[in-house]
């Protein structure tokens, strides 16, 4: 039982074992993208659902053993307190 309009998005590194690194920026928007602040709780439900990926591409460098760490993010639309769509 949420509310408001929007987008949170969470923008991470991906390690170079196909990881999440622990440091994570989240943005947080209203449907215009004027700066908005959803309820913490929510917030932290998405947060937590994000931590249960764990399928990421490993990155290699021209196919060889070596491995780069990159960035990614993943935006949660939100109309009505409700995630509508995943936008990767």
């Amino acid at each position: 039982n949420f509310s408001g309009n929007g987008f949170i998005t969470f923008r991470f590194i991906i390690d170079c074992n196909g990881k999440i690194a622990p440091r994570i920026q989240v943005l947080q928007t209203d449907e215009n993208y004027k700066k908005y602040y959803f309820e913490k709780d929510f917030v932290n439900l998405l947060y937590a659902f994000l931590k249960t990926m764990d399928k990421w591409k490993i990155v290699r460098i021209n196919n060889r053993e070596d491995t780069l760490a990159y960035h990614a993010f993943i935006t949660f639309k939100i109309q009505d307190g409700k995630v509508v769509n995943i936008i990767p």
